[in-house]
């Protein structure tokens, strides 16, 4: 089948609620999802910030809140976001996998860091395959919000293959401790899925106090959609000297929603400093 992204134009539907745009991009570029932009348009204002190196925060747009309020305490000077997220559907050839393409956002333009995306991709530590991102939400669910808080960043968007080795985190994580020290991590996953309110915060609670630590060892007991993901984080942070994290807030889709008690996805959000 041949690459959709080598043609020029490509026609996109995109469907939010009950309204569909059709959206005309170039080659080699993807588009926000969703690309409204009431989606991102509140809480933008914070008056004290600070510099940080990692970030978790959730993709399922149901806790909007939560990413918007981990974001807005982050000083917008960051030049370049590594962004990580679980590959969902396993798509592709690689374990982890790169795009080098620009995201047309409701905000203007989120531009790659070429440079460094070039090198990962050359290195063989992610291989530059383009098919998936447009529809891996884990990665277009946040440009958005990226582009609004740090409107002066390039993006590195990476996605992992649940089956990803510690061989292939730990060399990724190498480099990019090596050569995007400054940069800003943002871990995009989810944590506890189908599991009931009461138990999620459980699982949760466990999840915080390994995390907080940056406990590799105990990294199997986090409840979490993508273990290499948040494995990438550590092994960045700890290889840039970052010792623990602070949990920013713990959240779950029936305290959002009120709905569905019994069957939950659950969010944290945590900033290393």
């Amino acid at each position: 089948m041949p690459n959709l992204f080598r043609h020029l134009n490509k026609t996109l539907k995109q469907v939010q609620g009950d309204s569909v745009l059709l959206v005309q991009h170039e080659s080699t570029s993807h588009i926000a999802c969703p690309f409204t932009k009431g989606v991102y348009e509140e809480g933008i204002s914070q008056k004290e910030k600070i510099s940080v190196r990692g970030l978790i925060v959730p993709h399922h747009l149901l806790a909007r809140d939560l990413i918007i309020n981990a974001l807005k305490m982050i000083s917008p000077g960051i030049k370049t976001i590594i962004l990580i997220g679980p590959n969902h559907q396993n798509y592709g050839k690689a374990d982890l996998q790169v795009s080098a393409g620009k995201w047309q956002t409701q905000f203007s333009l989120l531009e790659p860091e070429s440079s460094l995306i070039e090198k990962i991709n050359k290195q063989q530590l992610a291989s530059i395959e383009e098919d998936n991102f447009d529809t891996e939400h884990s990665v277009c669910g946040l440009v958005s919000f990226l582009k609004i808080y740090f409107p002066k960043a390039k993006i590195i968007p990476l996605i992992v293959k649940s089956g990803t080795t510690e061989e292939e985190v730990n060399n990724l994580a190498d480099f990019l401790s090596k050569n995007c020290k400054d940069c800003l991590m943002v871990a995009s996953v989810d944590f506890s899925h189908e599991e009931s309110h009461v138990k999620s915060g459980e699982n949760d609670l466990i999840s915080t106090r390994i995390l907080e630590k940056l406990d590799l060892q105990n990294l199997d007991n986090v409840t979490v959609d993508s273990p290499p993901t948040l494995s990438i984080l550590l092994n960045y942070l700890k290889n840039i000297g970052i010792k623990e994290g602070e949990l920013i807030e713990s959240s779950d889709s029936f305290l959002i929603s009120g709905q569905s008690p019994e069957s939950v996805t659950s969010y944290i959000t945590m900033v290393f400093e």
